[in-house]
């Protein structure tokens, strides 16, 4: 995940992260229901919300 990049993932499954950086990271997470709107705005087709991406 690079500087300026936005990500979206499906964290429902069981997952980690781990930050082997020397400096420190702020990350942002938002949890919210993926609506039309959202997946038009990220340009994630419908039925790739229907496995984890």
């Amino acid at each position: 995940m690079a500087e300026g990049e936005l990500w979206y993932l499906n964290a429902d499954q069981e997952h980690a992260v781990y930050h082997r950086g020397k400096t420190d990271r702020i990350h942002v997470v938002v949890d919210c229901i993926a609506n039309d709107w959202l997946r038009n705005q990220l340009e994630i087709p419908e039925h790739q919300f229907l496995v984890d991406i």
